[in-house]
């Protein structure tokens, strides 16, 4: 038994939706934490500010390094969210309409909280693309992609910390050690991605049933291997050119890093990143990319036009993607 298609409720059991005011305040409010959190950030970095203006300098080289990473990264995700869903899922889109709002949602994620755009913005973006599917059902394959990019992180973290204090074979050989864990991670992901999928399944029906009269059934879904074997590749397709975009994005102001202190303050970033509820993790996002580069020995003024770099550059260049797929944003576009 299907949940139905009519049925686009995403809020907790019996929750009352909150009225539009208190949904503006409380974006509001989110954003002047993200703010407050940013010049905080600024001012215990402290950089010299005037070195910061001489240091800046749009690189177009390094723009179009940032904006192919932008455009990987989005094919990757909008290649595994499409695999997933269809898995998970009766809803069948087109390639291009899962780009398309990968690529909004991105954009609209640094105005309003991330969270929201990938827990209720994607699936409404499905719906307004002509899927029949509850938002809550088109939930599920989103965190399923969640819980995918919460332990690459976990690993490189591990990967940055064995190079910088680990022994000394770590250091020497660290992109191979880096290849190496992150080819397991994803070969040790595969067995599990079908049963997680069913366990997220169950999730929901459990609650859906909570809100109706009857029980829901959801038939156990099948992920075969070679499917699992997929998501879990554009998982890593994804998290390597993403920390291209970042690369790309910083640079492009001026502020051209080692790409071992690049990959290495991914992890934490990522991480922070996740569980952020501001805009875009504004604020959130940013300590930990500085606090990270700082442990990795980067200086202030650099810190500071990365940070300025990729916040600019990140509305850029999903702006770009968000009009370029524009027509693909229907199936029948």
């Amino acid at each position: 038994m299907d949940d139905g298609p009519g049925d686009a409720s995403v809020e907790a059991p019996g929750a009352r939706p909150r009225p539009p005011a208190q949904r503006v305040l409380m974006a509001l409010g989110q954003l002047a934490l993200g703010g407050l959190l940013l010049a905080g950030l600024f001012y215990l970095l402290g950089p010299d500010w005037a070195e910061v203006r001489e240091q800046f300098e749009f690189r177009p080289g390094w723009f179009a390094v940032g904006l192919l990473g932008t455009g990987l990264a989005t094919a990757f995700t909008a290649a595994r969210w499409q695999l997933l869903n269809e898995q998970m899922t009766q809803t069948r889109q087109p390639y291009g309409v899962y780009f398309h709002y990968i690529a909004v949602t991105r954009l609209f994620g640094q105005f309003v909280p991330m969270l929201f755009m990938d827990f209720v913005g994607r699936g409404m973006g499905l719906r307004a693309a002509g899927s029949k599917q509850g938002l809550g059902r088109l939930l599920t394959p989103v965190l399923l992609e969640r819980l995918l990019d919460f332990a690459l992180p976990c690993t490189t973290l591990a990967w940055a910390f064995l190079v910088v204090s680990g022994p000394p074979i770590f250091g020497e050989s660290r992109w191979i050690w880096l290849i190496g864990i992150t080819v397991g991670c994803a070969a040790v992901a595969v067995p599990f991605i079908g049963p997680s999928a069913n366990v997220l399944l169950r999730v929901y029906a459990w609650i859906k049933s909570l809100r109706g009269s009857s029980p829901l059934v959801i038939e156990p879904v099948e992920v075969p291997l070679r499917t699992a074997a997929w998501v879990a590749l554009h998982s890593v397709g994804r998290y390597a050119t993403v920390l291209l975009q970042f690369l790309g994005m910083g640079a492009a102001a001026g502020a051209v890093l080692k790409t071992f202190a690049v990959v290495g303050g991914f992890s934490v970033a990522q991480l922070s990143a996740l569980l952020a509820i501001t805009p875009g993790g504004l604020g959130i996002q940013d300590l930990g990319w500085a606090g990270a580069l700082t442990w990795l020995g980067t200086e202030t003024v650099m810190i500071t036009l990365f940070v300025f770099g990729f916040r600019l550059f990140m509305v850029v260049n999903f702006g770009l993607l968000s009009l370029l797929s524009l027509p693909f944003r229907r199936a029948d576009g």
